[in-house]
């Protein structure tokens, strides 16, 4: 997967939850050669994040997935009058 399609697939995750897209994609290698990837957006005084970095892509996009879902679906403003 290019960089591109990662950015592709991010901004599909972010479209799920929010109809604004400021993210960053990090990639950086380290002295024994593994890759970590991470993922940062921030929207609306919120930064979602994956944490210090995934070395599987799709590791790194569930991560993503998650946080952006615990983010905006479970910590939203209009969600915290719950009634039954």
């Amino acid at each position: 997967m290019t960089l591109l399609e990662l950015a592709d697939k991010v901004a599909e995750i972010e479209r799920k939850y929010t109809d604004r897209s400021d993210f960053r994609v990090s990639v950086s290698v380290t002295q024994d050669r593994v890759v970590r990837y991470t993922i940062e957006h921030s929207a609306k005084n919120r930064t979602v994040g994956t944490g210090w970095g995934a070395t599987d892509i799709k590791e790194l996009l569930t991560k993503f997935e998650v946080a952006m879902a615990a983010n905006y679906t479970f910590a939203s403003p209009k969600n915290d009058d719950i009634s039954i």
